[in-house]
């Protein structure tokens, strides 16, 4: 239904995640750690990506076997279906969260590794949305079509 390239997309999502909540704690005597415009862009990749990937879900969950012509067509669907979109919602929630917290340790435990994760993570949450893009555009540009159309 949704694919190896969503649940690649699902995973490295998890390990931007991980990259981006690795910060450091500020040291005395060392700078602090910023990426600038660099983690700014890095930062919006990482809460885009998870919306993209929502969007193109949505999308093949509901209109898996029938065709949609309107958003009242894409609002009026099944229990089952509504609980299908509820569980692609907690997957991305895990996803991002899970992501996280093993961040938050690395951070606290292992200051160097945090270094180095934090500034990698803006090319890996960059990659994880170019990548994720690339494959959600038509059926997340779709969805956003039907509901600004109306």
């Amino acid at each position: 239904m949704l694919g190896p390239l969503w649940l690649i997309a699902i995973a490295a999502t998890f390990v931007s995640s991980l990259c981006e909540s690795a910060r450091p704690k500020a040291v005395e005597g060392e700078p602090r750690v910023s990426n600038g415009a660099l983690g700014a862009v890095g930062a919006f990749a990482g809460l885009v990506t998870p919306f993209v990937l929502f969007l193109y879900a949505f999308w093949h969950v509901l209109g898996d076997d029938r065709v949609i012509y309107s958003a009242s067509d894409l609002i009026a669907h099944s229990v089952v279906r509504s609980t299908v979109i509820i569980a692609i919602f907690a997957i991305l929630f895990v996803a991002t969260m899970g992501g996280a917290i093993p961040g938050w340790i690395v951070s606290s435990s292992a200051p160097r590794a945090a270094r180095a994760l934090y500034r990698f993570s803006p090319f890996v949450a960059t990659a994880t949305l170019i990548f994720s893009f690339a494959f959600a555009y038509p059926s997340a540009a779709h969805v956003v079509e039907l509901f600004l159309a109306r």
